[in-house]
């Protein structure tokens, strides 16, 4: 069986507010029997007083006025026989004669005698008077007088009570409600994120537990689109690494029979001039094919001690193949490296870094601009390196025009660029790199300049931890 929040609220409210009302009608028709008795008790004695006192006499006539004004009936107990405002027949003659005394402050409502079908309750005081001397009256009241008393006291009791469990009921209900229709907003909430659905959910009106539970919801909305994002990241990358080994083998097996053919023909010709471009397109070829070699060995993982190489040297290497083509498009590069910057990995995948970071800031310069390169490893006044861990900075910055503004997000992603001839591969290649040694990778933009900086340990995460345990 389901139980909903507001029933499990309300449910328990109403029947409390239902125990309390009928223990109030019970504690009211308890106070009330009490209060109506003592009441009656009091009025009794004082009638009784005002009897004994006076001097008329006790005539039937005389006792049907007192019982108009005072609502007692009285039977007068005189020379054995009964007579007064009830019929005498059905009157003992000796109704409380033996116990009778002429104490009137001590009457009490505390016997019982029924008449013709009708219950009373009554007490007897012998008269005083001297034209009265032996007699006894007795002072009775139906009981249906005294329940009429209790009812006028049981019904205000009960009406207050009803009116008051009815408005709790219903502020409860309220409220219930209200909790109920937001825990239902979270519900189907959650089903809209099982479907995909990342929107963050608005806040309540009230901040509590539910508003605590809606933060977390969002929260773990928003963590899940970023996991989705980064699976669908890494699939392009596992894709574009697929299609990318089938090209690069393809290609190596091209770049193969292109160097025999030049070296075949490097045999037949004399000239120097014609053996120098020949030298100069081998040296291209060689070192194309060693970066396609490379790139078909990145999958296989590392093996053994990873491989170190000087970043240095890496950036001095890229400089220099960049400076004929900044020349000729009028941009000044400068380069700037410190020594001690040897880090984890092979030369080839940083020089592929830092040509696709150079490479990019010449395009977005375009002509007569400046690109500056800038290799450093921080260091304390004491020679030692600082609190960055041994860490190694690469900073590539150019004076172009900036990335555009709809790519600023997805900068990172495959197949993103801002160019027209471009294909995007550059930086998702780069951040893949970077972050395979341990290392990050952000940019920003400063005094009309774009800066890429990428930050580098000089020794891998795993390798530490290798070094921790001997």
């Amino acid at each position: 069986m389901r139980w909903t929040v507001q029933t499990q609220l309300v449910g328990p409210i109403v029947v409390l507010v239902l125990g309390l009302i009928l223990a109030g009608a019970w504690f009211s028709l308890q106070t009330a029997e009490h209060a109506a008795t003592t009441q009656l008790e009091s009025q009794m004695r004082d009638t009784a007083r005002s009897i004994q006192e006076a001097s008329y006499p006790l005539t039937l006539p005389i006792l049907e006025q007192i019982k108009q004004f005072s609502g007692f009936d009285f039977v007068l107990l005189r020379d054995g026989s009964a007579k007064g405002t009830l019929s005498s027949e059905s009157i003992p003659s000796d109704l409380g004669r033996r116990t009778a005394s002429g104490d009137t402050g001590a009457l009490r409502l505390d016997r019982s005698i029924s008449v013709d079908g009708i219950g009373y309750r009554y007490d007897a005081f012998r008269l005083e008077r001297p034209s009265s001397p032996g007699d006894v009256l007795v002072v009775l009241r139906a009981d249906t007088g005294l329940r009429a008393s209790y009812r006028d006291a049981l019904r205000t009791t009960t009406i207050t009570s009803l009116v008051g469990g009815i408005l709790a009921i219903v502020a409860v209900t309220a409220v219930a409600h209200r909790i109920s229709r937001r825990v239902q907003t979270l519900s189907a909430r959650t089903s809209d994120i099982v479907g995909g659905d990342y929107q963050p959910l608005e806040r309540g009106p009230v901040d509590d537990e539910i508003t605590d539970l809606t933060n977390s919801i969002n929260d773990m909305a928003a963590r899940l689109a970023r996991y989705e994002e980064t699976i669908k990241r890494t699939e392009r990358l596992r894709l574009l690494e697929q299609v990318g080994g089938g090209l690069a083998h393809q290609m190596r097996n091209g770049l193969a029979g292109a160097r025999l053919a030049i070296q075949s023909h490097l045999r037949e010709v004399d000239a120097d001039a014609e053996r120098e471009g020949l030298d100069v397109a081998l040296r291209e070829l060689r070192m194309l094919d060693e970066r396609l070699h490379h790139f078909l060995s990145q999958g296989e993982g590392d093996r053994g001690r990873a491989a170190q190489c000087d970043l240095s040297e890496v950036i001095e290497e890229t400089a220099a193949l960049f400076r004929p083509r900044c020349r000729h498009q009028g941009i000044e590069l400068t380069c700037v490296t410190s020594p001690s910057c040897t880090v984890e990995g092979h030369a080839q995948e940083w020089l592929q870094v830092a040509i696709n970071l150079v490479d990019n800031a010449i395009h977005a310069v375009g002509t007569s601009g400046q690109v500056a390169i800038e290799l450093t490893a921080p260091v304390r006044d004491d020679g030692e390196t600082t609190g960055k861990n041994d860490h190694v900075v690469l900073i590539v910055r150019d004076t172009g025009p900036g990335l555009p503004e709809e790519i600023l997000e997805t900068v990172y992603d495959p197949f993103v660029t801002g160019r027209k001839d471009g294909i995007g591969l550059g930086l998702a290649v780069t951040k893949t790199v970077v972050q395979r040694r341990g290392g990050s990778i952000t940019w920003t933009r400063e005094d009309g300049m774009t800066r890429f900086e990428v930050t580098i340990p000089k020794q891998h995460e795993r390798e530490r931890a290798g070094s921790s345990k001997l």
